[in-house]
């Protein structure tokens, strides 16, 4: 692929067409914006792998509760206490009549 690649350059450089010209400035033009983008994705991978190493550190089941830093936020809610409210008038179902009586 990429001998065919590099030939096909090399026709369209030779080539005396006007449009071949412009064609060969498009596409160096992209092959640098792609080395740049192999670039930045290579650093932002390094970059993902420190941040989850140092977030490893944290996050294992040695890490007493003092030192985990990352933690889940408090609720907004008010607390509330389990049960019915204070108050409440209870209700309580009716006794079925039994279908039929064993003896």
């Amino acid at each position: 692929m990429n001998e065919d690649y590099n030939n096909l350059l090399e026709e369209i450089k030779t080539s005396s067409c006007p449009n071949c010209k412009r064609l060969l400035r498009i596409i160096e033009e992209q092959q640098r914006i792609i080395e740049k983008q192999q670039i930045m994705i290579k650093e932002l991978e390094r970059k993902v792998k420190e941040l989850e190493r140092r977030l490893n550190k944290y996050e294992n089941a040695h890490t007493p509760p003092s030192e985990k830093k990352f933690f889940d936020p408090p609720s907004n809610q008010p607390h509330k206490t389990p049960g019915r409210p204070i108050g409440h008038s209870g209700t309580t179902r009716p006794v079925p009549i039994p279908n039929f009586i064993l003896t």
